[in-house]
């Protein structure tokens, strides 16, 4: 799904990427830097989910990324947490953003309410009729919807709820309803919407590298049996239905395109994984917009990939006033400030943050020693003021008697020995038994599920998750440690 005709269209196209990135630092600290990350994307708008950043970690480094702008919602129950957000190009500016998707959260702003009911956009059809005031500010609070309001589309990037247990299920139905009936309200309004995230439904027995598995494990007499599969197929419908699976349009017959995959059993190495990660998109606006969609299992980062969809040109929105939403203007004015840099940095003319200079270690005991030629007290500078205190390093005594003289090399190994024997005293392991199918050293795991058997050790084979014709892929072995 990665070698696709899209390439073609690359510059006079719009580009749009939803990503699920199981913490939004952790990703960019590895592609060095977020500004990074997205030139790597290179997609005029980025829609990311699970970004973990609570909203007072929301600082210059990560909503001030030059030629983006950035809209987040997060988490209000729980501390790095759920979350997502938008990076739009500046050329690619919304008219508005909404923070969720019931308007309990825009309505505690007249000025977030305005900018909706200029642009017709402050539809919610029979919400607030059909679900509590709770119930929808449950919905919100958890930070798993961004809306951002375009020339020609509304974008929502959602994450949706995974219903782990009893409780969490009915919040997730409750989830899926509602924002089908804010997106029934906006489209009767006469707008076209796309939504795009992780959906956390695997939708056909296609989008499934183990389908009959599956089926056994959730003991389901058929694959579209449940309550998600059955929610997803009504949406796409191609008679009832209001949108369009853009990457099943565009391929619907290839197998083995996957967008998550479990990293503990490594079943990304085998294309062991599932699809649940969707660009939608009303019927009318798709059939016009719309060129391609792809999957970019190639990208890596997280347990999941990257989805890309290439649009036909939209309009040039550069130089539009920014929505009161925007991250830059939200988290980073007055007393919203979250770190000591943004209280220190002055603004530029127009009014945007000029880029944090990066000082290393020596250059900032540099900068101390050149502006002080005489010498200073240890705490009158301000980086020494976070310094730890030096200890006094104590010189070793000389024990009475003869001195004893040992080898270096065979004390070494006999401290190496010595440290693994008694890590496997306190530990209770023993050398992990040959798995059966290989004959090579297992794995030990340990049961996380809620029962009997919780924090139970077991082993399994070491290879990685897969089917079983895989020949690479890891056998039937399993073993309890006990």
């Amino acid at each position: 799904s990665t070698q696709s005709t899209w390439g073609k269209h690359a510059s006079s196209v719009m580009k749009l990427v939803t990503w699920n990135v199981n913490g939004l630092r952790s990703v960019a600290m590895q592609y060095k830097s977020l500004a990074a990350l997205l030139e790597k994307l290179d997609a005029d708008i980025v829609c990311f989910q699970e970004a973990k950043i609570s909203a007072d970690q929301l600082d210059s480094a990560v909503v001030s990324v030059p030629g983006y702008e950035a809209f987040y919602s997060t988490c209000q129950t729980r501390k790095s947490y759920s979350g997502v957000a938008t990076y739009c190009r500046v050329s690619a500016t919304p008219i508005a953003a909404e923070d969720g998707f019931t308007g309990m959260l825009s309505h505690s702003s007249d000025s977030v309410i305005s900018e909706l009911r200029s642009h017709n956009l402050d539809h919610y059809g029979d919400l607030y009729d059909l679900f509590s005031r709770e119930e929808l500010l449950a919905f919100d609070h958890e930070g798993r919807c961004i809306i951002t309001y375009h020339e020609k589309f509304v974008l929502l990037n959602v994450y949706f709820p995974l219903g782990a247990s009893d409780e969490r299920d009915l919040f997730r139905r409750q989830f899926c309803k509602a924002i089908q009936r804010r997106c029934d309200a906006l489209i009767a309004a006469g707008h076209q919407i796309v939504i795009v995230g992780d959906v956390n439904i695997c939708h056909r027995e296609i989008d499934h590298c183990d389908p009959e598995k599956s089926c056994r494990d959730n003991m389901l007499q058929s694959f579209g049996q449940t309550f998600g599969r059955q929610w997803l197929s009504a949406l796409l419908d191609s008679e009832t239905g209001q949108f369009v699976d853009s990457f099943r349009h565009f391929h619907p017959n290839e197998t083995g395109c996957f967008t998550c995959w479990n990293t503990l059993t490594g079943a990304r190495q085998t294309n062991y994984g599932t699809r649940i990660d969707y660009i939608l998109a009303t019927r009318a606006f798709f059939s016009e917009n719309f060129l391609d969609c792809i999957i970019q299992p190639d990208v890596e980062g997280s347990d999941h990939c990257p989805v890309r969809a290439i649009l036909r040109p939209q309009p040039d929105t550069s130089g539009r006033p920014l929505p009161t939403l925007c991250a830059r203007l939200k988290f980073l004015s007055g007393a919203r400030q979250s770190t000591l840099l943004p209280f220190l940095r002055s603004t530029t003319s127009n009014g945007i943050l000029p880029p944090i200079v990066q000082l290393d270690e020596t250059s900032l005991k540099t900068e101390v020693n050149v502006s002080n030629k005489k010498k200073r007290p240890a705490n009158d500078t301000l980086l020494a003021y976070f310094q730890r205190p030096k200890q006094t390093k104590l010189e070793p005594t000389q024990p009475p008697g003869p001195a004893i003289q040992l080898n270096a090399s065979s004390h070494s190994r006999s401290i190496c020995s010595l440290q693994s024997s008694w890590a496997n005293l306190l530990s209770g392991s023993l050398p992990p038994p040959p798995c059966k199918g290989h004959n090579e050293a297992s794995v030990a795991r340990v049961v996380l599920k809620d029962g009997p058997n919780k924090g139970r050790r077991f082993f399994v084979c070491a290879r990685p998750a897969g089917l079983r014709t895989n020949k690479l892929a890891r056998c039937d072995y399993f073993k309890w440690a006990d």
